[in-house]
């Protein structure tokens, strides 16, 4: 199942993912404590990973705050094996898994 249009909804374990929702990454995932909405879910033959969860691509905005931007330097250097700094870091097509966005009540764009 590919969901692209404003406002469709997966249910997944309990939880509602809706196209146009503002998600929040949780701090223990890859790219953490970032804001953004989900603009694509994919499902069974239409997904592009081999995770067992839904495909979630997100777009998410760069952090202001300097420190939150060192930190998700570091975090993705780590990695990759070599350094990366936020020019270099591709924020806007992001495939989440369920378990790493918390979902929040305003909805909007990045």
């Amino acid at each position: 199942m590919l969901l692209t249009k404003e406002n469709q909804v997966l249910s997944y374990q309990g939880r509602e993912f809706a196209i146009g929702q503002t998600v929040r990454t949780t701090s223990d995932c890859d790219y953490p404590d970032l804001t953004g909405y989900i603009y694509e879910i994919r499902t069974d033959e239409d997904k592009d990973t081999e995770n067992e969860t839904p495909d979630i691509y997100c777009c998410f905005s760069e952090p202001d705050d300097p420190v939150e931007i060192e930190r998700l330097e570091q975090q993705i250097s780590s990695l990759y094996g070599y350094p990366k700094t936020l020019d270099e870091i591709c924020l806007d097509c992001l495939i989440m898994a369920p378990d790493e966005l918390i979902l929040l009540e305003k909805w909007g764009e990045c």
